[in-house]
């Protein structure tokens, strides 16, 4: 019977002129439809009594696969390296893919020594009295009282050493307060980029550092100064000069705006931050490293 009304449908399509072919191919894709469609009905009935199970174990996959991304981003930037115990002489040290640095020694020298590559620039703040180091955290050394009334701190960076000098508090006696910091600095491997030379032969000198085929190493940023209520000059100037009696001895020079640091309107404690840092962005690879940027505190 199931045969006969078969038959019966496909001759009334013949009867309209449809051609058998597209009948048969048309009955065709009504069964794959049906199939498909119950096929579905099966799965979804299968499947949701797994639902319960399979959540769980997705919602561990997004999150192991997240860490694991995050992870190698993480180990893809430069971070701020930890300080550890020095050997020798070097009281600590810290590094990573971008630079290394021996801060402080074991003698009560709140030197720093920074290398990038093979270059190695070595500076001191001048007439300071032997203060031990003092680890603060995973990544700053204090030196406390190096000078009458200041102190001197080293923090690591992703890309270089943060440096604060301190002045804990305001001269008595109506005293003014030191504006001229002065820093011994040893280079190997290294020299200032010259900016001018003046008739007299005396070259003015940048503060930022190259190699001997005139390749960026690394620089000092722009120094400023603020003090506790957060009010800020950026009339700090730093000066690079060359003992020529000694080969590769230069000095670093820091004078803060006198107006500003002894305004009675200062707030203690007063810093004054120059930091040294190897930066290869597109800032400072053009060539142009005659005047250097403040990434800020």
């Amino acid at each position: 019977m199931k045969i006969k009304k078969h038959l019966q449908h496909l001759s009334q399509w013949s009867s309209k002129r449809t051609p058998l072919r597209y009948i048969l191919v048309r009955q065709q894709h009504h069964f794959y439809i049906r199939s498909i469609r119950r096929r579905l009905k099966s799965l979804k009935r299968r499947h949701s009594r797994l639902i319960p199970f399979l959540i769980p174990i997705l919602t561990t996959t997004l999150i192991l696969l997240s860490t694991f991304f995050l992870l190698t981003a993480l180990n893809s930037t430069p971070h701020a390296p930890g300080l550890k115990n020095g050997s020798g002489n070097t009281l600590f040290t810290a590094g990573n893919k971008t630079f290394s640095a021996d801060i402080g020694t074991r003698d009560g020298s709140p030197q720093v020594a920074f290398q990038v590559e093979s270059a190695v620039a070595t500076f001191t703040l001048a007439g300071i009295d032997q203060s031990e180091g003092e680890k603060v955290g995973r990544d700053t050394v204090l030196f406390q009282d190096v000078l009458p009334s200041i102190d001197l701190q080293y923090t690591t960076l992703s890309n270089g050493v943060k440096e604060e000098l301190i002045i804990k508090e305001p001269r008595t006696n109506n005293q003014e307060l030191t504006t001229t910091f002065l820093f011994d600095l040893s280079l190997s491997g290294t020299t200032p980029k010259e900016l001018t030379k003046r008739p007299d032969g005396v070259i003015s000198l940048s503060p930022t550092f190259q190699d001997s085929n005139g390749e960026y190493l690394f620089h000092f940023e722009k120094p400023y100064a603020y003090d506790a209520n957060g009010a800020r000059t950026d009339n700090v100037l730093m000066q690079i000069g060359e003992d020529r009696s000694v080969p590769g001895k230069y000095y670093l020079k820091l004078t803060v705006d006198p107006t500003w640091l002894n305004d009675p309107a200062r707030v203690y404690p007063v810093v004054i931050d120059p930091t040294v840092v190897h930066d290869t962005t597109t800032e400072f690879s053009a060539g142009t490293l005659d005047r250097v940027k403040d990434t800020g505190t």
